[in-house]
């Protein structure tokens, strides 16, 4: 067939699988069932209604995972390839768009392919690879076979029910990127999607292999001549050869991707401490105000700390990778002992604040303007007179908005990275290998793709250059984390006559050099703001 019309019809056969199987999950939570059995014969009875309705025109692949094998298998052009599947993912797509036209985006969140409670994204993975194998065998055979001719309309939507059965409360049972995208995409619902873009492609590819192991077509030859016999052995062979390539390249490339997935899920999809009880008067404070503060699309959860003296000057304080703000009460003698109101408040995806992904910066950034802009309003002072301090991660979103804020009164950035690339490869190597790194710019893509951000603007190291307030460097010789040539390499992109760099004398870990040494920091940050800040705050009252 020449036309488009195997390619409408593999889009509206998807359509009616994947609208199908998600109307019998949001029927089954709706209704308090147990979803079990009816979305299992939701999604089979779906797909059996778009074999009979369009199957007979494109072959009712309906899923990218068997568009592959039969490939694979010789039963589908290389040029048609990418066609099916551009219109299966397309099929997804509107099949949660009408979803959404009569529910809501949380219902089709609902319909996402998610792993089960108790399981690991590794199980479902391992799973989601044998059930489309075995699924595709069926399909294969099923299709093909003289002995089970007439059958396939009923083997295989019936193997898909008995797939939903075996792996649904595990892997979810999707079988098919398909039916996983369009929920995903529509549902903003990301989640462990590249379990069920990844499995369900090598799922095909092996059961391709297999099936053609155990049914090896025999090539049709024409006995007018010897020669002609080699000629069709020739050709054979040259289809099965460029047909390995491409699977090989084809599992090559799922291989980077699911890797440079689950690099992206360390970036920028952390596990966050617990907040923990913080006693704050053990540091000198008052009970805080606990309140929340609207971030970029987020609700950033926050203390604030009024300081009667009122010296006329405000600081925030920003936590590290991971963190909350508890871990960040510690230093805050330094400005509240010079009579400095203080808002600490937990970063976007960390802590008690709304569930993110993480940007290192892109988004961070615009979560800290507008925390600034929260302080400002609320203790009548003007950006001069707030400054900033924070650690690692905190350090270069401190950078980062300053870049953007010409009015600021300081930067104190603690244990910075130069760029999410540089630390990304420090990290990847530190903790996996040298091996590890040529996964990085897959992840950093991935990354960028998921959490709405360009990598390479995560970058305090090109940030630097439009800072216009002054900026204290302190970076630890012993840091195990973020090497001291990070902050070495900012510094030297800066304007020096407002920055300074301070390598402590005493031995630290990774933002821990006010922890290991409170008084030697603090007369640290008193000699910057001597120097460069002289009007900042009042004076210092000890304990």
């Amino acid at each position: 067939m020449n036309d488009n019309r195997k390619y409408v019809a593999e889009l509206l056969g998807t359509f009616t699988l994947v609208f199908g199987g998600s109307l019998a999950i949001l029927s089954a939570v709706r209704l308090e069932e147990p979803i079990l059995v009816p979305v299992a014969l939701g999604f089979g009875l779906a797909l059996l209604a778009g074999l009979y309705a369009f199957g007979e025109v494109s072959g009712g692949h309906y899923n990218p995972a068997v568009s592959l094998a039969m490939f694979l298998s010789g039963r589908l052009e290389s040029r048609d390839l990418l066609g099916y599947w551009i219109a299966q993912l397309v099929g997804g797509v509107l099949a949660s768009l009408a979803v959404l036209a009569a529910f809501s985006r949380d219902d089709v969140a609902g319909t996402v392919t998610a792993v089960g409670a108790g399981s690991s994204a590794w199980d479902a993975l391992w799973l989601e690879v044998l059930l489309t194998a075995i699924f595709v065998a069926v399909i294969l055979h099923s299709s093909r076979s003289e002995r089970v001719q007439g059958t396939a309309l009923l083997a295989i939507p019936l193997a898909l029910v008995a797939v939903h059965l075996a792996a649904i409360s595990i892997s979810g049972a999707s079988v098919n990127p398909a039916r996983s995208f369009g929920p995903a995409l529509v549902g903003g619902e990301w989640g462990d999607f590249w379990v069920y873009a990844i499995g369900p492609l090598a799922g095909g590819a092996i059961g391709a292999a297999v099936h053609g192991f155990l049914y090896p077509q025999t090539p049709s030859r024409s006995p007018r001549s010897r020669s002609s016999k080699w000629s069709a052995d020739g050709r054979v062979r040259v289809r099965r050869t460029r047909r390995a390539l491409l699977l090989a390249a084809t599992l090559a490339l799922l291989l980077y991707a699911g890797v440079s997935w689950l690099f992206s899920e360390r970036l920028i999809a952390p596990t966050s401490r617990p907040l923990g009880a913080v006693d704050a008067r053990a540091f000198g404070l008052p009970q805080p105000e606990t309140t929340t503060i609207a971030g970029d699309g987020v609700t950033l959860a926050s203390w604030y700390f009024e300081n009667p003296r009122r010296s006329g000057c405000a600081v925030v304080m920003l936590h590290g990778f991971g963190g909350g703000r508890a871990e960040v009460i510690a230093p805050t003698p330094i400005f509240w002992r010079r009579g400095c109101h203080l808002l600490l408040y937990d970063a976007r995806g960390h802590g008690e604040s709304s569930p993110a992904l993480l940007s290192f910066g892109a988004h961070e950034r615009q979560d800290l303007r507008l925390a600034i802009e929260w302080l400002a309003d609320r203790t009548g002072l003007p950006r001069s007179r707030i400054g900033l301090i924070g650690w690692s991660y905190g350090a270069a979103t401190a950078i980062q908005a300053a870049s953007e804020l010409s009015e600021i009164a300081f930067v104190v950035a603690d244990s910075s990275f130069s760029s999410l690339g540089d630390i990304a490869r420090v990290q990847a190597e530190e903790q996996f290998g040298a091996w590890a790194r040529i996964f990085v710019p897959g992840a950093l893509l991935v990354s960028g793709l998921r959490a709405g951000f360009d990598a390479r603007d995560a970058a305090p190291v090109d940030a630097i250059r439009a800072v216009r307030a002054p900026v204290l460097l302190v970076h630890s010789r012993q840091d195990g984390f973020t090497p001291v040539g990070h902050s070495e390499l900012i510094y030297a992109r800066a304007n020096r006559a407002r920055t300074r760099l301070v390598i402590p004398d005493w031995e630290a870990g990774h933002a821990r050099s006010y922890t290991e040494a409170p008084l030697a920091y603090t007369a640290v940050v008193d000699r910057f703001l001597a120097e460069l800040v002289p009007e900042f705050g009042g004076p210092r009252r000890e304990r």
